[in-house]
């Protein structure tokens, strides 16, 4: 409920859950990512923004790419359903972000050619992500030059 200073009031539990489950994202580690949100599936949302820093800004699909790990972005978007692209997939805020951009950004290297090269991914999640028809370079020639960029050093 919120509070008359605008605040809104959390479940000191509720905050702890939530809690967890942030620093298992930001951490990129799976195992931790499962286990937190088993125990606050009931009251955590995988498509309203993670807070960080007092402020809600990324989705859990932002924080795994930016720290590039993969198999928590394929957990959310494969078996949890979350999308990667369209309106309801960008970052909170005014400046908002793109899971591809974050990525990018992030020199997200893995998530980067998971999300150009998708075999696995789910029909309606856009992923793979395609390129216009006017790129002139397919999906595979772009991940290579992104991978040898990256992991090269350029990025930085």
């Amino acid at each position: 409920s919120q509070s008359d200073s605008g605040h809104v009031r959390v479940c000191v539990l509720c905050e702890a859950r939530s809690s967890e489950f942030r620093q298992a994202l930001l951490s990129g580690d799976l195992d931790a990512v499962v286990a937190a949100y088993a125990d606050g599936a009931a009251n955590l949302n995988l498509r309203s923004p993670v807070v960080i820093d007092g402020q809600a800004r990324m989705l859990p699909v932002h924080c795994a790419a930016a720290c590039d790990a993969l198999p928590v972005l394929k957990w959310l978007c494969i078996d949890k359903c979350c999308p990667l692209q369209g309106p309801t997939a960008m970052s909170a805020g005014k400046a908002q972000k793109s899971v591809l951009r974050v990525a990018i950004e992030r020199a997200a290297v893995d998530v980067l050619q998971w999300i150009c090269n998708a075999d696995d991914a789910p029909v309606w999640s856009g992923v793979p992500m395609r390129l216009p028809a006017d790129a002139g370079c397919s999906a595979a020639a772009l991940t290579r030059a992104l991978e040898a960029a990256l992991r090269g050093g350029w990025a930085q």
